[in-house]
């Protein structure tokens, strides 16, 4: 069902625009396509905005609009008025940006989550106390930073501590020992119980991401894993280690198409 996927990280082309940090571009097989906003917003594309959008992502826009004017042997002064106030409905959106000012964007604010979420994630993790409330600290400073930083900055900044502080990988696959299964268990279990009964609203992404840093922490060889679904369209996050799906139900995880994961 779903042709290719686009990121802003492995957008490096010679286009005018780029992804958002926050946007994944699902190109379906029938043509059309769907943007994924992290942020919580999905949006549905034709097979005209689809390949207007797929091919200002790779060329800049007057050779956009030359092309599709020879194609569909339109005027290129109607094909470009066309294109830009499509492009620009997206940028009004925050869907796309040009690709100049979004990498200096997302590098700022990158070293920016980090420099604010390290010396806490170094505190969480230093701190003698019990699994319960580093869990519960975990996913307090995973809303927050959601919401302050936005998903994929918060990921990456997660990620850059976990990979200087990251301590030998354990066995992660289907032999492990029932010691290593013990502990996977129990960091699951306390993400979701503690995940229950928090006072702020914790969705999926945030107990996907303390039980993620709880599992690296610990030495497993977790994966962060986003997923789809496209009829009706849909956004999922979850963990897992091995064959086994954590932070959520497996029944769930398995309606929705993994489309990136971070990490294992």
């Amino acid at each position: 069902m779903i042709q290719f996927i686009l990121r802003a990280e492995a957008g490096r082309t010679e286009g005018d625009y780029c992804l958002a940090s926050d946007v994944i571009f699902l190109r379906i097989q029938d043509g059309s396509a769907r943007l994924l906003d992290l942020g919580g917003n999905f949006y549905a594309l034709s097979q005209m905005a689809a390949q207007m959008l797929y091919e200002a992502l790779h060329e800049n826009t007057a050779a956009v609009a030359a092309h599709i004017a020879t194609e569909y042997h339109a005027d290129v002064s109607h094909v470009q008025s066309d294109l830009h106030a499509f492009l620009h409905g997206l940028e009004e959106k925050r869907l796309i940006s040009h690709v100049r000012r979004s990498r200096r964007s997302f590098q700022s604010k990158h070293a920016l989550s980090l420099l604010v979420l390290a010396p806490l994630l170094h505190a969480i993790s230093v701190c003698p106390c019990s699994l319960q409330r580093k869990t519960w600290a975990l996913l307090t400073l995973a809303c927050v930073a959601v919401r302050l930083f936005g998903w994929p900055r918060t990921v990456a900044s997660w990620h850059s501590y976990l990979v200087r502080t990251q301590s030998t990988q354990k066995n992660a696959s289907g032999d492990m020992t029932a010691e290593l299964e013990q502990s996977i268990k129990d960091i699951d279990e306390a993400v979701r119980s503690v995940a229950a009964r928090h006072f702020l609203h914790v969705e999926c992404k945030e107990r996907a991401l303390a039980c993620w840093w709880l599992l690296c922490s610990a030495g497993f060889a977790a994966r962060l894993v986003l997923g789809v679904h496209l009829f009706p369209l849909g956004c999922h996050c979850w963990c897992e280690v091995g064959q086994l799906v954590l932070s959520d139900d497996e029944g769930r995880c398995e309606q929705f198409m993994p489309v990136y994961s971070y990490g294992g």
